[in-house]
């Protein structure tokens, strides 16, 4: 269980850790989680609004380009244009075909091709020593510390 003020360190052996392009603090509502069950929201009153916001996305078990595919989907409909940054959580089982770009090339390229201002490497999803997080609270991402403070 957290606390009121809770401090979760980004993890170095999740492969996401890898993705930053954030230079400077970022402070938002934290709001998100699974990226198929987000795309899902869009358009429907569950939608989120997204203005200034820390989004945060993980996966589990869709294949590289279906990972794209539900970005791609993400960019069109505005839902970057908004929020403050993503955080990248895990991404388990997100495997392709062997001739495919990985999961991690595809998340990394679309932080560039879309402008997201992103870092990886919170440990929130479907693996091993995965955080519950509050979604709908405050947070900040210090990527200098490498670590989100959550304030609930």
């Amino acid at each position: 269980m957290l606390s009121a003020d809770t401090t979760i360190p980004l993890t170095p052996s999740n492969p996401t850790y890898t993705l930053c392009n954030l230079s400077e603090v970022v402070e938002g509502t934290l709001l998100g989680g699974n990226l198929s069950i987000l795309a899902t929201t869009i358009g429907t009153r569950n939608w989120p609004n997204m203005k200034d916001s820390i989004l945060v996305i993980e996966e589990v078990h869709e294949s590289p380009y279906r990972v794209d595919r539900m970005l791609t989907y993400l960019h069109r409909c505005g839902a970057f244009g908004e929020v403050g940054a993503v955080l990248l959580g895990q991404f388990i089982g997100c495997e392709g075909a062997h001739s495919e770009p990985t999961v991690i090339d595809v998340l990394r390229e679309a932080i560039g091709r879309f402008n997201i201002p992103a870092i990886g490497g919170l440990p929130v999803g479907h693996g091993v020593d995965s955080h519950t997080i509050p979604l709908g609270c405050q947070a900040t991402i210090d990527p200098e510390r490498k670590s989100v403070d959550l304030r609930v």
